[in-house]
């Protein structure tokens, strides 16, 4: 039951009980409307065999559908309950609508009222076949935006998987290298801490222990390197201005054939790995 709307079984049930009554129901009678008139189409009496609800509106539902199966427009029934009198003492209408074609029973004659007769037959037809495309369009619509929805929903959210499949492929691509370049940062300035300390090795053994473990020459040319490797060429310039001439010009010769080796060094590099200079590059992924 929708919005109120009782079923012929309903209505059925409650007239068998119907507590206002004085008597039990004896009957129920079926008939057509035409106009005011009423034509009697069915009746049940109930006696020692009651029959189902279901079943009694089975029956009355069927009995109006079979009568006016071939009768144009729509056709008005109504149920009467009977409670051992004559007249009835409940009433129950309800309507069939006859899915209309271009046939049946109704014979218009050649005359105006036949002419009106089949227009309204007709208009009928048309509007019920307006109304059934109707239907079958909203139908079709809703089925229609239903699936567009539900695949709105699913695209959505393969989208969604798909960004966060990329966006973590992206965060550890970035990661990875990020680690890479700080690894290869700090073994770079590892190595180049080694070279440093291992330069002073030679000479600062030799002060430790007293004696010459490496050759003196060894030892000079390590602390000359190191030097070098630490100053630009101004820097040592300008050491000329306080080391005595006597000395300035043992180690100047030093200098200068330490400089000219770090630069064959540095052009035999820059062949080897393009413009690039390896030890400045080795210098600035440290700091």
């Amino acid at each position: 039951m929708r919005g109120g709307r009782k079923t012929l079984q309903t209505w059925i049930a409650e007239a068998k009980v119907d507590p206002d009554k004085e008597k039990p129901v004896s009957m129920m009678t079926l008939v057509h409307m035409v106009g005011q008139a009423e034509r009697e189409i069915h009746t049940v009496r109930f006696g020692g065999n009651p029959r189902e609800d279901s079943e009694l509106a089975q029956l009355f539902q069927g009995k109006a559908e079979t009568y006016c199966q071939d009768i144009p427009g729509v056709q008005s029934f109504c149920l009467l309950a009977f409670y051992g009198t004559n007249e009835p003492e409940a009433r129950h209408t309800f309507i069939i609508n006859v899915e209309q074609e271009f046939n049946g029973l109704a014979t218009e004659g050649p005359h105006a009222q036949g002419l009106t007769q089949q227009a309204m037959r007709h208009s009928e037809a048309i509007i019920q076949m307006s109304f059934r495309q109707t239907a079958m369009l909203f139908d079709s619509t809703q089925r229609t935006l239903a699936m567009l929805s539900d695949q709105n929903v699913k695209l959505m959210q393969e989208r969604n998987d798909a960004y966060e499949i990329v966006h973590k492929v992206m965060l550890k691509d970035i990661t990875d290298s990020r680690e890479h370049d700080e690894k290869m940062a700090r073994e770079a300035q590892a190595a180049e801490e080694r070279k440093k300390w291992l330069s002073f090795a030679p000479a600062l053994l030799n002060t430790i222990l007293g004696r010459e473990v490496f050759p003196q020459a060894t030892a000079d040319t390590a602390l000359i390197e190191t030097i070098v490797s630490n100053l630009d060429e101004k820097s040592i310039m300008k050491m000329a201005e306080v080391v005595p001439a006597s000395l300035w010009g043992p180690l100047a010769a030093r200098f200068e054939t330490s400089l000219r080796n770090r630069r064959l060094l540095r052009e035999e590099n820059s062949k080897a790995f393009g413009d690039e200079d390896p030890e400045a590059n080795a210098v600035g992924g440290a700091e």
